[in-house]
């Protein structure tokens, strides 16, 4: 059998991500009857600035909340600036700029209108630390917030990643699952129309060390700068970005640190992970966590 190949680009580079041998050897460890197909239309959310032609998809736990900020910023950079609103302080409870001001639902409507040559991107993140930030985000500090939320089991890992493993099986069966906490942690390939547009975007990698942070305001700079933003404004995105952090984020927090570490001693946990995320594994080049046979 011939292996796929993905051809995406990747910001300043175009990679081509191969299903092939070098991943055989954790791949095997998977049962693949359980590993979650790839490219479900299930959720599509999109920034827009018209006067850039410029858009991106929002995928949950991946910059989502400084994105739409900087797309709010953006829309209208003098009113922002003039209420005295700061890109990384921008939080859901207290957004500057209401939903339907800069937000699309059809990458095909937003194509049509801003032209095939528009500026399209998303960002991605290593599907282990996305679910790790999402489970300390919504299932530890949310968790009084909504008490029947991570279906049913907030505190308790094992429980989650075997209940969200289950509900988006479901919803790969177009059965009903539990929308608010899918929606957060669903695979990336659900998103963004990636099933008919992959090779449209340009994809920026999230990485939240220091290092990473300086090379993610440098990417979003470059591609502004393409758009044609003014120096003025991408000073001010720039800026923000090098903050490493939002009220939302929860890089380097202990809780952080614990789960990652729950994760990574618990080889079925891990599996199952793997199971849920292999795709994004592979179609976006992140390396698949080291399996063994259990």
């Amino acid at each position: 059998m011939c292996a796929t190949t993905f051809s995406i680009f990747f910001y300043g580079d175009r990679i081509g991500v191969e299903n092939a041998e070098w991943r055989k050897a954790n791949a095997a460890a998977l049962n693949k009857s359980y590993t979650l197909p790839p490219f479900i239309r299930f959720r599509e959310e999109y920034l827009v600035v018209d006067k850039y032609r410029l858009a991106s998809c929002q995928i949950e736990k991946v910059m989502t909340t400084i994105k739409e900020a900087i797309f709010c910023f953006l829309t209208d950079s003098e009113k922002f600036l003039r209420h005295n609103r700061t890109i990384s302080r921008e939080h859901w409870s207290n957004r500057f700029c209401t939903e339907d001001r800069h937000l699309g639902k059809s990458l095909d409507t937003i194509i049509d209108k801003l032209g095939k040559d528009m500026t399209l991107f998303t960002v991605v993140r290593d599907p282990i630390e996305r679910l790790i930030s999402g489970f300390v985000d919504k299932c530890l500090r949310e968790r009084y917030l909504f008490l029947s939320s991570c279906y049913g089991c907030p505190r308790n890992l094992r429980c989650f990643v075997d209940r969200l493993h289950f509900s988006l099986q479901n919803v790969a069966r177009n059965k009903p699952g539990d929308y608010y906490v899918d929606r957060h942690f669903a695979p990336q390939t659900w998103y963004c129309d990636f099933k008919n547009h992959l090779g449209s975007y340009t994809i920026i990698k999230y990485e939240s060390d220091n290092d990473g942070v300086v090379k993610i305001a440098s990417q979003f700079n470059k591609l502004f700068e393409q758009s044609g933003i003014s120096n003025f404004e991408r000073g001010i995105i720039e800026e923000e970005l090098l903050k490493g952090s939002t009220l939302h984020s929860t890089h380097g927090s202990k809780e952080v640190s614990l789960v990652r570490e729950l994760i990574l001693s618990d080889q079925e946990m891990l599996m199952k992970i793997s199971e849920i995320y292999y795709h994004d594994f592979i179609i976006f080049g992140f390396p698949l966590p080291i399996l063994q046979n259990t």
